[in-house]
């Protein structure tokens, strides 16, 4: 619909076009009458006749909002509802914001040898490309639910599928690729002019408070300021609460500046020239990064021996505050070779990508610190270095501002911080990856407190269909990780049980087995220890590969190995047949290298008991060890009609004593008797009845000690 004035002469105009015919310049009067007849033309609202129905689309774009009820918080545009649900029937009915919907009708799937084309329809295609400092939140979900009934973020996610997959498809799922990566490509590029800048170097003299509108601080001195210059407020050294920002002069006086000051700042903070250049292309630049000059001055003379927290020790260093020429407050960045990644995506040489970290301070010659963090606000120095200590310092300088003119657009300006060393137009320059990045994936909370709760699962994963899936939760890597330089390790730990559980891992009803653990073997060099359970990091239980059977140690083998080594002799083992020291095709073998021990009463309230079966059931033959009342016994023993079966002790591999079943002792080897002398000795009629009168041979034993000694026997 458009607006239109035209002499009352002129051919009537479309019926979309609002008539009326000034007499002479606009009025208020006709302005009005214009309204009017708009008004006259929107239908009334109901179900087709919506008069905010946009047939061919809408495009809003906003340059810095000034529409909110808050001055903190500003909006492209703002959908608001206030309801009663006094205009929606009484049942299951639904009050929404914003109803966004799509209707496909016609699209492209195919990736081919010919045709690649693939539609993509979204009803909300959400994107930010923020080169700010700051929290970066696609969505930001609160909701505050005081009344009773379901509550939760996402009420539905539904997807119906009725379609399968072709060439570089994703397949079907609930989310099909969520990424969460560090960037992956070097941003370098070249200073392409560096225009006029500031030599103020003053100090304040008020407290600053910070503020959106332009403000005018005082300061001992403006010499060296000009209108448009950009200034730092508060250089300092790296750090996680560095309070240091740029700030444009819209205007000065002797001992004032006027522009914007977004930080707070005390009284007598500094005031120096920011530095000003501009590079190819800005796009890509963030905020409060560092900017390496790749072709400023370097120092690499000696190497750095060793790393204690954030504190490198130097051999054979010269470290200064001005060794590649900055100051106390801007020294530079230093890079080891041991931190140098060139496998994929990046590709060495110039791809390198490097862990520059900035320099916080030089203590002496051989001793500097750099500045590191984590959330926790751990200042170690966590690289792969010192490695052969091998290191490169660069001048470095925070990104503060990227500039940026009044419709958004870069200008491919960026101003940083105060700096001494020289940057001159046609240096390379590199905006480094952060090194120390700490990365988690999801993270979730949820608890209750009234004691009537009935708390449920954290996540509950049901199949609701009728095919099997191949598994509910996969944990895995992608090659990178095994790429030169890389950690060749995914994850330390896959499941992790933190405190006060009552059960860490409950399986309920398993088919084959509740926890199958997958050969030994390996990957990339790396040893593979499937198959091993450990816990206080020492003790183990673990397969022999080698033998096909079971490794026990509560702490290192007998052979002083520690595990996961499928050399490592544990202290108990299972051996599969005819593995190994095991010749036996036929009988798996136990290996036990420590104390065996019974206790007197076990937990059933008898004595040990142990039994080796010869047949079982009811007519069983069996030895046994065991104690009754103050008895030990060793023997053998049978129930109901099992027969009485000889116990024998042998040595050698040969039989040297049998207790015969119901019968006497039995000294079963060759050498336990001696041939009678020559002369036979007669011992008259003093053998039991129906015995030899003469000593027929001699039981050799040894006395105490070890003296050879002779029974007779007749």
């Amino acid at each position: 619909m458009s607006i239109n004035a035209f002499p009352i002469a002129t051919v009537p105009p479309a019926a979309n076009l609002i008539i009326f015919s000034p007499s002479g310049a606009l009025t208020a009067t006709d302005v009005q009458s214009a309204i009017n007849q708009l008004l006259a033309l929107i239908p009334s609202v109901g179900p087709g006749t919506d008069p905010l129905a946009l047939i061919h689309g809408f495009s809003l774009n906003v340059v810095n909002p000034t529409v909110s009820g808050n001055a903190s918080d500003r909006w492209a545009a703002q959908n608001k509802v206030i309801t009663d649900c006094s205009q929606t029937d009484p049942q299951f009915s639904a009050n929404e914001t914003v109803n966004n919907s799509i209707f496909p009708r016609h699209g492209q799937n195919i990736v081919g040898g010919l045709t690649i084309a693939k539609q993509t329809f979204s009803v909300q295609n959400n994107f930010m490309q923020s080169n700010a400092a700051g929290q970066k939140f696609i969505f930001n979900n609160t909701l505050l639910a005081y009344g009773m009934g379901d509550t939760a973020i996402f009420a539905n996610n539904h997807v119906l599928f009725a379609g399968g997959p072709v060439d570089g498809d994703e397949g079907q799922a609930w989310g099909v690729v969520s990424a969460l990566f560090q960037q992956n490509y070097l941003n370098s590029g070249t200073i392409t002019a560096k225009p006029a800048q500031s030599t103020v170097n003053t100090t304040t003299t008020q407290a600053i408070s910070k503020s959106k509108s332009q403000q005018t601080v005082t300061v001992v001195s403006t010499a060296g300021i000009s209108n448009g210059d950009w200034v730092v407020i508060e250089q300092s050294v790296p750090s996680g609460a560095a309070n240091l920002e740029a700030v444009q002069v819209i205007s000065f006086t002797p001992t004032s500046i006027t522009g914007v000051f977004l930080f707070n700042h005390n009284l007598g903070v500094t005031v120096t020239p920011a530095l000003r250049i501009s590079v190819g292309d800005s796009s890509l630049f963030g905020q409060d990064r560092v900017l390496v000059n790749l072709s400023g001055t370097s120092y690499s003379t000696g190497t750095v021996s060793s790393i204690s927290g954030g504190g490198f020790v130097g051999t054979g260093t010269a470290w200064t505050n001005s060794i590649v020429g900055g100051n106390a407050l801007n020294i530079g960045a230093i890079t080891l070779v041991a931190d140098n990644y060139t496998s994929f995506p990046f590709s060495g040489g110039a791809g390198t990508l490097k862990s520059w970290y900035q320099i916080s301070s030089v203590t002496d010659a051989t001793h500097l610190g750099i500045f590191t963090t984590t959330i926790a606000g751990d200042g170690s120095y966590h690289g792969k270095g010192p490695g052969a200590g091998t290191y490169l310092i660069r001048p470095a300088v925070r990104v503060l501002r990227i500039v940026t003119d009044a419709n958004g657009a870069y200008t491919n300006e960026i101003i940083c911080e105060t700096t001494t060393a020289t940057w001159t137009v046609g240096d390379s320059v590199e905006q480094v990856i952060c090194p120390y990045p700490d990365v988690s994936g999801f993270q979730y909370q949820l608890g209750s407190w009234t004691n009537g709760s009935t708390c449920r699962d954290f996540m509950n994963i049901q199949n609701g269909g009728a095919r099997m899936f191949a598994t509910a939760i996969r944990i895995g890597d992608n090659a990178t990780i095994h790429g030169a330089g890389a950690d060749g390790i995914a994850f330390d730990s896959c499941f992790q049980v933190g405190e006060t559980n009552n059960v860490a891992f409950d399986a309920n009803f398993s088919l084959v087995a509740a926890i199958r653990m997958r050969t030994p073997g390996g990957f990339g060099g790396i040893t593979d220890a499937a198959g091993t359970i450990m816990w206080n990091n020492s003790a183990w239980i673990a397969p022999q590969s080698g033998n096909g059977g079971l490794q026990i140690n509560p702490a290192v083998g007998t052979d002083g190995v520690t595990p996961p080594s499928t050399s490592s002799h544990s202290i108990l083992n299972f051996m599969a047949p005819n593995k190994g020291t095991n010749t036996d095709p036929n009988l798996w073998q136990l290996n036990w290298g420590g104390w065996l021990f019974l206790p007197a009463v076990n937990p059933s309230g008898q004595r040990p008991y142990i039994v080796l079966e010869n047949n079982g059931g009811a007519n069983s033959e069996r030895g046994v060890l065991r104690w009754t009342a103050d008895t030990f016994i060793a023997g053998t023993e049978h129930l109901g009609a099992g027969a009485d079966r000889d116990f024998i002790i042998k040595t050698g591999g040969l039989e040297q004593l049998r207790f015969v079943a119901g019968g006497q002792i039995k000294f079963s080897g060759a050498p336990n008797f001696s041939a009678n002398a020559a002369v036979a000795t007669v011992l008259g009629s003093v053998g039991p009845a129906g015995a030899s009168t003469t000593v027929q041979k001699w039981l050799t034993i040894q006395d105490n000690t070890g003296a050879t000694r002779y029974i007779p026997c007749f």
